[in-house]
């Protein structure tokens, strides 16, 4: 599935149908989609936290923008209730998932908004959040790599300077 269709389909308005089918038409195809309707828009929740932990342009527009002293409550406002949203997730044995076994995406997502929410407060006139995720690390590594040809374990040394050329 291609994402703008993806997109498509799993987008407010959908969900927004959905409940009119169901509610105000009372169609029978609809009854029981509540649960369909909740998925969609918790998808659309986690899809704008993504895109305000993604901002990489100071001209992007609406969850995409960055986060700057004209937007910031409106967006603290946004991350934190995903990340209420996220610490009040649980599994069918009603454990919360940041505490089971598969916490590290969760806790991940909760230290990523509190930074963010940190930084922006107090250290900066704006926030392009995109420059904070991994992308940029694994690319740096990917060229360190590059710079020791077939030399998977470089000496100290090489390291050096293959990271000066990578600067």
């Amino acid at each position: 599935m291609s994402v703008k269709l993806a997109a498509q389909t799993l987008s407010t308005s959908v969900a927004d149908a959905i409940d009119f089918l169901r509610k105000d038409k009372r169609m029978i195809n609809f009854i029981g989609s509540e649960a369909t309707s909740k998925f969609i828009r918790t998808i659309d929740k986690l899809d704008k936290l993504f895109d305000i932990c993604n901002s990489s342009s100071p001209k992007g527009r609406f969850s995409k923008s960055l986060l700057n002293l004209v937007n910031l409550e409106e967006r603290v406002a946004e991350l934190e209730a995903n990340a209420n949203y996220l610490r009040g997730l649980r599994d069918s044995h009603n454990k919360k998932l940041t505490d089971g076994r598969r916490k590290t995406a969760f806790i991940g997502f909760l230290v990523t908004i509190n930074c963010v929410i940190n930084l922006s407060r107090g250290l900066f006139k704006y926030v392009l959040t995109y420059k904070l995720n991994q992308d940029n690390l694994e690319t740096l590594s990917i060229r360190i790599r590059r710079r020791g040809g077939w030399n998977n374990n470089p000496t100290t040394l090489q390291f050096k300077y293959a990271l000066r050329a990578c600067l």
